[in-house]
This record gives structure tokens, sequence and C-alpha cells, in this order.
């Protein structure tokens, strides 16, 4: 349940951001995800013992992905694009 407040969350801050136009929420989710970055929050995520955990990991680094695109910070984009690449090929090994 906890996880699915957390993607409320952050879809809220960004559909906000979005409509408004106002960037306070976009910093405010790149905040939030930068934090969950930070605490290794999906660290043991694994597709044998929680698939469905492995997706919401997916679906994080893709919205922290658009987050970091609309604030233009290309850096930490092409960091979390090759972890996003490495997490794609973990799940769909064999």
């Amino acid at each position: 349940m906890y996880e699915e407040e957390i993607a409320n969350y952050s879809l809220l801050l960004i559909f906000c951001s979005l409509r408004t136009s106002e960037t306070n929420y976009l910093n405010e989710a790149y905040s939030f995800y930068a934090a969950i970055r930070g605490r290794a929050y999906y660290s043991r995520a694994c597709k044998e013992d929680r698939p469905d955990l492995m997706v919401k990991k997916l679906r994080y680094y893709a919205r922290f992905i658009v987050v970091c695109l609309l604030l233009k910070k290309m850096k930490l984009v092409r960091e979390l694009v090759i972890e996003l690449e490495r997490q794609i090929q973990e799940y769909t090994q064999t």
C-alpha cells in the first residue's frame, strides 16, 4: 500500500507542475525522487523475490527521468538512463 501512495503523490506533483506551469511542484517531485534514490529505497527489489516491486522500481526510474528532463538536469538523466537500462536487462533476463 505504501508504494501506491508514493506513486500517487509523485504523479500528482508532476501533473500539478504540468497543469500550472509552476516549477515548485517539479522541484518537490525532484526532491522526493532524489530522497528515494539516496536512501536506496528500491535496492532490495529483485524479480525473483517480488516482481511487483521490481516493476515499481522501473516506473520510479521512468518518472524520475521525466522530472529531470523537465528540470534540464541532463547529467543526472544520463546516469538514470544507464541505471534504468541495467535494471531492465536484469528484469528481462530469464
